[in-house]
This record gives structure tokens, sequence and C-alpha cells, in this order.
């Protein structure tokens, strides 16, 4: 069994840009990898991908990204292997903070471990921009600054710790209908905030490892693989 903490993320800047030929948007946006933050393990099941999950209203199949991720890098390699998948949920829903997209990072690089597929950095960075626009940059989490559709993700320098305070409202938001309110507003197309970010950051990579203890939203990066007893 594998278990992987799946962190999740604000946006110090998020520009919206042009929307593209293939359904997603150009964007540039710097984004910090917090404390706060979900629970993947992995193991060996009988067949097919199942998913077990401790939260209401958690899609258990294809419209989990951490599900279409395993599936994906399952047919990367051409491999047909049962898996079965429990997620631990503290990332609230349509908040921003990208849950599903840690989820499904965290899922891929859980799975590559358990069935010691050694995918190449690139080749899980293939799979994972093929899944979401996020979970490109959860495969290293930390501060970077993102680019394209999210797939150009460039790590950014340390800067001071910061600590932040999430409130999540009983109202969520989706990304495409956030997309399109901002497609109505096209003098909104500018990246000057990403970019005075890109020259000058001022966050912290905080270091490997798993989310502290007393659950401060410090930055943190993904940590190493877990091997263990079954159970959260």
């Amino acid at each position: 069994m594998i278990r992987i903490h799946a962190f999740a993320k604000v946006n110090y800047t998020l520009d919206v840009l042009s929307p593209r030929p293939d359904g997603y948007h150009n964007l540039a946006s710097v984004m910090q990898s917090i404390s706060l933050g979900d629970a993947v393990e992995a193991e060996r099941a009988g067949g097919g991908i199942t998913l077990t999950c401790d939260a209401p209203g958690v899609p258990r199949d294809d419209r989990n990204l951490a599900v279409a991720a395993v599936r994906a890098l399952l047919a990367h390699h051409r491999r047909t292997d049962g898996i079965a998948l429990r997620l631990r949920k503290r990332i609230p829903a349509e908040a921003g903070l990208g849950g599903g997209s840690s989820d499904a990072a965290a899922a891929l690089r859980a799975v590559d471990a358990l069935l010691e597929l050694h995918t190449p950095v690139e080749g899980l960075a293939q799979v994972a921009s093929a899944i979401g626009s996020d979970v490109p940059f959860f495969l290293t989490g930390g501060a970077a600054s993102v680019r394209g559709r999210g797939e150009r993700v460039q790590p950014l320098p340390d800067g001071p710790e910061l600590h932040f305070v999430i409130v999540k409202p009983a109202v969520g938001v989706s990304t495409g209908r956030a997309y399109a309110a901002l497609d109505a507003k096209p003098e909104r197309r500018s990246a000057r905030g990403t970019r005075r970010m890109e020259g000058g950051p001022r966050h912290r990579r905080s270091g490997r490892g798993g989310a502290p203890d007393d659950q401060r939203l410090r930055g943190g990066r993904p940590g190493p693989v877990a091997r263990g007893r079954r159970g959260l």
C-alpha cells in the first residue's frame, strides 16, 4: 500500500487569458502549495479501478480526476492492473484550492510507485497535462510560475514563510462558470500581476515531507512516498 499527501494550493496571481481551440484557456499564474491537504492511498486489487472516499458527494468513477489519472497512467504503460484508491478529503470543493487536481497528481505518484513503473518526470507530466490544467503543478508543488494551459511549470526561488487563513463559504463556483464570466470581459486579458511576481516572488518552498501536525498553512512540496499498513 502506498500513501501520499495531496496538498492544496493558493494562487498569488491568476491571469486568465484567451480561450484556446482545445477548449482550455491560456493562463499566467503564480501558485503556492500549502499544508492543507487530502490523503490518497493506493493498493493492488482484483480488477478495475475503484475509489472509496470519506466525503459525501465525491464521484467514485472517471469523473473523479484521481480515477481518470490512474486510468491514463495504466494506458500510458499498456497495463491493466487492478487498483483500489482510498481518498481522505480535507480540501473543500469548488474553492479554487485545486483539490481534485492535487488528488490526481498524488494518485499518479502513488500508483507509479506501487507498480514500480519508474515513469520519467516528462512522462508523468504528459499524463498529468491530459487530465487537467492544474495537475502538472501538483507533481512538484512548492512555488511556481504556471503558463500555457497549465503544462508549463517553472519553479520560483524561495521567499519568506507565509501563513494564510482559508475561508470557504457554503457556496461553490465551478472553473467553467468563472472562466466564462471572465471571457465576457475582454479588457481583463493581461498578465501584469503574474509578470511582477515572476520577477520578484515573496514566497517560500518549505521543503519536502508531510503536512505539519499543527496544520498551519505553510508552503509545502509533495513528500516522499509512504509505504504502510491499510487505513488512513
